[in-house]
């Protein structure tokens, strides 16, 4: 029996997070609830691993689940626990190795803004969360 490992997902209220999009709390919360209600069963497995054919997830590539979230100030943490998986086994060794190498990114959707010359986000929906090395030149999109 594995025991859950921490990480911190995103700052919220804040100019300096990864993407460099200013993330409301507000908004973090509402795609909080929403992810939430996704599949029970399902819905928090994780993965980078997915069938973009047929929009299915294998099973054997998950790596591990949320078992919950929570909050320090305005920063969103998650709880995991690997699974008894071969990408879970990858991902546990990792944790033992240097958690510290290790990085959350979400997967997500929504809109964004410019506001008073900065980018915030409107609307969010947490698809997944992904753990994997640190980048140290992370970049990210704003697609329509």
């Amino acid at each position: 029996m594995s025991y859950g490992y921490s990480f911190k997902v995103l700052e919220c209220n804040s100019l300096n997070t990864k993407s460099g999009y200013f993330y409301p709390k507000a908004v973090v919360l509402s795609a909080l609830k929403e992810y939430k209600k996704f599949d029970p069963k399902l819905g928090q497995l994780m993965s980078s691993s997915y069938n973009d054919d047929r929009g299915e997830i294998d099973l054997r590539k998950v790596s591990h689940t949320v078992k919950k979230f929570y909050w320090k100030k305005d920063s969103l943490y998650m709880t995991i626990q690997p699974l008894e998986t071969p990408e879970g086994q990858k991902l546990r060794d990792l944790i033992l190795r240097d958690m510290n190498k290790l990085d959350v990114t979400f997967i997500g959707e929504g809109e964004t803004e410019v506001q008073h010359g900065h980018t915030v986000v409107t609307s969010l929906k947490f698809l997944r969360f992904d753990i994997g090395p640190k980048l140290s030149n992370l970049s990210c999109s704003n697609s329509k």
